[in-house]
């Protein structure tokens, strides 16, 4: 009994997506994807100012959630926070993130946030996980944007140490912040900005953004 409710809950929130992505269909939208304390909720609150639950846990977050990223922009830009990939996630569990997950194929920009504090091989197991997560699901490279979270006591030199390793090409988006301190969140803004200008988005958008991130 427990089961069939569960999975009743399930059928109802999915509905409940449905009926948002049609009322965010003349907005652009950013998601945060990314391991479970890589800094997503810290991240949206830098970009935002508004105040999110950020807990050092597995599951502080439950729901994505959904702000406003710039007051005056045309057309509205949100930013959604997801929920966090978690290593070796039980199969009973995957149904319950799938919904959430497949919100990625509806976004413009999809940010990939990455704890550049991490351990080299830690780094690359996590990077090749989401990262193919995102590829099968049918997230397009093209609008990703890799975020070296947690960068403010690593060196230059450490965090170009960091993209060769993850194997990121010159043609990669990718910006080292550091969530916590601000630095480079204006440079992650600009970056954001900067892709919402593509002809291609404004074409599909059927709409003409109003300079984003400048």
């Amino acid at each position: 009994h427990r089961i069939t409710r569960l999975k009743r809950q399930l059928i109802k929130v999915e509905k409940e997506r449905k009926t948002q992505k049609k009322r965010r269909s003349n907005c652009l939208c950013v998601s945060l994807i990314g391991y479970t304390n890589a800094g997503k909720s810290t991240i949206m609150n830098a970009l935002t100012n508004s105040v999110l639950l950020v807990e050092d846990r597995l599951f502080a977050t439950l729901d994505s959630t959904t702000r406003l990223l710039e007051e005056d922009s045309r057309p509205k830009v949100l930013l959604s926070d997801t929920v966090g990939f978690i290593s070796k996630l039980p199969a009973y569990m995957v149904e319950a993130f799938k919904s959430t997950l497949e919100e990625l194929l509806y976004t413009d920009i999809t940010l990939v946030i990455i704890d550049a504090s991490d351990e080299f091989y830690e780094l690359q197991k996590k990077f090749k996980s989401c990262y193919s997560t995102l590829n099968e699901i049918g997230v397009e490279t093209d609008k990703m944007i890799f975020v070296l979270n947690k960068s403010e006591s690593l060196k230059n030199t450490e965090i170009l140490d960091r993209v060769d390793f993850l194997k990121l090409s010159k043609n990669s988006k990718w910006v080292a912040i550091s969530a916590t301190t601000g630095k480079n969140i204006d440079k992650l803004e600009k970056l954001i900005g900067k892709i919402f200008q593509n002809d291609v988005i404004q074409k599909n958008k059927g709409v003409e953004v109003k300079k984003y991130g400048n």
